[in-house]
Order: C-alpha cells, then structure tokens, then sequence
C-alpha cells in the first residue's frame, strides 16, 4: 500500500501520516512523493524512517507532469546517513553514471543539478 501526498506537504506531516497508516494498515507501506516545492527526496526519507519500504521516483525526474522523488538523491541518504540497506553502498558509485545513460536514452541534456 502507497501513502500519497501532495507536493508541498512537509515532512512532519508525512511522519504523522505514516504512523497513523502503521497503525491502521498492516500491509507494508510505500510512498509515492511528487516534488512541487522540492519536498520529494526530504519527504521520501522521512518515510523511511517511519517504515516505509518502498519509495516510488523517476530517474532525473522524467516521466511525470510535476516530477517525482529522485532515486538518485534520495538513495544516497538512506544508505549513508540512516545506515540502512537500499541498493547497496557497492553501487552508489553507479549513480552518476545512470543518471547520464537515462539523459541519453531519453535524447535530452543532462541537468548540472543531478549527480
């Protein structure tokens, strides 16, 4: 089961989102964020510190009217600073490098603000 938010909710709210969801659904949670106010990565985060276990985003933030959480930020974090496993510190190194296949592939300039 997703929790679904708008984009310009702050992470607080998606906390207290999350537990009440916990306590209700017993099905483990996912968050599928949107990034208006560039809330997705942060939002996505706080998610998976109240137990989420999937986080829904896009590559470079293609494929979505307002952009989702990017894997690419928001993976990073989650290994390294909460110490918990995601696609494995052996591939962070890869990210860069994704990013700019997915920019290829897709036929666009690579943005100077993703890895």
């Amino acid at each position: 089961m997703f929790v679904r938010h708008h984009g310009g909710t702050l992470t607080g709210d998606i906390g207290g989102r999350f537990q009440m969801a916990s306590k209700h659904v017993k099905t483990p949670l996912g968050i599928h964020t949107h990034n208006d106010c560039e809330m997705a990565v942060a939002n996505s985060i706080t998610a998976v510190q109240q137990g989420a276990v999937q986080v829904q985003g896009t590559i470079n933030g293609y494929g979505e009217t307002l952009r989702e959480c990017q894997p690419l930020l928001c993976d990073p974090n989650v290994e390294l600073k909460l110490g918990m496993r995601c696609i494995g510190r052996e591939n962070l190194k890869h990210l860069t490098e994704v990013s700019r296949y997915v920019s290829e592939l897709a036929n666009l300039h690579h943005r100077q603000d993703l890895p």
